[in-house]
């Protein structure tokens, strides 16, 4: 596969790994690997527990790692949306942005998936590239979304994107 249809590819599709919407994280050990339209991707992220990682046999955990088509930002205070999307603008990174399951006008609490033009197949790449987002980006960032058999809760129904 050429570079160009590696770029195309990963444009038309969102592959994800979802499991069952809980708030209960011994409950999401077992995620599925799914293609996702992109006009399907907000309600996606609010029924599922989710993951830009794919893990061996569906099993959540690094040292499962297969490869990963992006890294997502967990915020969790300290940056509003508005000063999180004008870095992303002027990085000019493709994202797609929405509030957490515990976000408020007041605290801005929000996920940022961001697309990798090339899928990451070592838990060690993964690592550094989340390292560098979260040191020259957004340091505001949960530390903890660099380990490799990370996912996140699904936002509430009812969030505005």
């Amino acid at each position: 596969m050429t570079t160009e249809q590696q770029r195309k590819d990963l444009n038309d599709r969102i592959e994800l790994s979802l499991a069952p919407k809980t708030y209960d994280a011994s409950k999401s050990v077992k995620f599925e690997r799914k293609e996702i339209r992109p006009k399907d991707l907000e309600q996606t992220l609010k029924s599922h527990n989710y993951s830009l990682i794919k893990w061996k046999d569906g099993i959540r955990d690094g040292a499962n790692y297969q490869y990963s088509d992006g890294f997502i930002i967990d915020i969790d205070g300290g940056l509003t949306i508005p000063e999180a999307e004008a870095i992303l603008k002027r990085h000019n990174l493709n994202y797609f942005l929405i509030p957490s399951k515990s976000h408020t006008p007041q605290l801005h609490k929000y996920h940022i998936l961001i697309f990798f033009s090339y899928r990451v197949y070592t838990s060690k790449a993964y690592k550094n590239i989340a390292e560098h987002i979260i040191t020259d980006l957004f340091p505001e960032c949960d530390p903890a979304v660099k380990d490799a058999g990370r996912f996140i809760f699904g936002s509430p129904d009812n969030v505005k994107v």
